[in-house]
């Protein structure tokens, strides 16, 4: 090997080797970071339990869900077929390695959790309801622009809104990733916008509880969390859907009440407190 080639091999090993590394995280386990990228472009990160076991801890499904293909990924023919080529074993909603026999079976693994998630498309929009997130986010922009107070200085204003009334994926403290609706300032909010308000109740129920899967889940592991949720009508909703928002909500904003819900929401998300 000349010497230039042995140079650039170990920039590459020592790229790979130290972009791995590990943290203690709940229950006594171990979240190891990897240089490989998700279908966000985040590293992808596995769990080592107290026990020695290792798990994606259910991030992948989580993703999946929140990408709305979960049914796809259940009728997925060749899924048998990617579990084995890539080493994987379903548990509950965690995906482990079936077997650990050499360094390769883990890279395998990881490579297969890492992929999975891009062998779908996000779903797409399935009723006319589904709009209405994108009505708020616009309308939330246009408050920011021209009328919120406080807006900072030396940034472009146009990049600052767009960037906080957009969706993200939150890190919780067990390193599963969990979708807000919108980016607040304050990192322990979270917005969840409800629609398909014109859909049948059975729909308008799953889809509730879909929403507020997130913020259930990040109430765990954060106990200052707060989700701020929008809703146009929450009096269109189920009995059910109704007391599940009113008792998630902190606050509950009801886009019927007009302007007065679009400076409340703009401010909730512009403000640090």
């Amino acid at each position: 090997m000349k010497e230039i080639q042995n140079t650039v091999y170990t920039m590459i090993r020592e790229a790979i080797c130290n972009s791995v590394n590990s943290v203690p995280v709940l229950y006594d386990a171990i979240k190891v970071t990897t240089p490989f990228l998700d279908w966000v472009g985040e590293n992808v990160s596995i769990y080592i339990t107290s026990d020695g076991d290792i798990t994606d801890g259910e991030t992948t499904l989580n993703q999946i869900k929140a990408m709305r293909v979960f049914d796809e990924f259940e009728k997925l023919r060749s899924k048998s077929d990617y579990f084995e080529d890539f080493n994987i074993k379903l548990i509950g909603s965690s995906l482990e390695p079936e077997y650990l026999e050499k360094p390769e079976d883990i890279i395998r693994y990881i490579q297969g959790v890492a992929k999975l998630p891009t062998l779908f498309k996000v779903d797409p929009i399935s009723d006319k309801d589904d709009r209405f997130p994108i009505f708020v986010r616009n309308t939330t922009m246009k408050i920011l622009m021209e009328e919120y107070p406080n807006q900072p200085t030396g940034v472009d204003v146009f990049d600052w809104a767009y960037r906080i009334s957009h969706p993200y994926l939150i890190s919780t403290k067990s390193g599963i990733k969990i979708h807000s609706d919108m980016r607040p300032i304050n990192k322990n909010k979270n917005v969840q916008i409800i629609g398909m308000a014109k859909s049948s109740k059975p729909a308008q129920d799953a889809h509730v509880r879909e929403k507020l899967y997130n913020s259930l889940y990040w109430k765990k592991t954060n106990r200052n969390a707060r989700t701020i949720i929008v809703v146009n009508d929450v009096l269109k909703y189920s009995g059910n859907s109704q007391d599940a928002m009113r008792e998630e909500a902190d606050p509950l904003i009801q886009y019927k009440d007009g302007k007065r819900a679009e400076i409340e929401l703009a401010t909730e998300i512009a403000e640090a407190y």
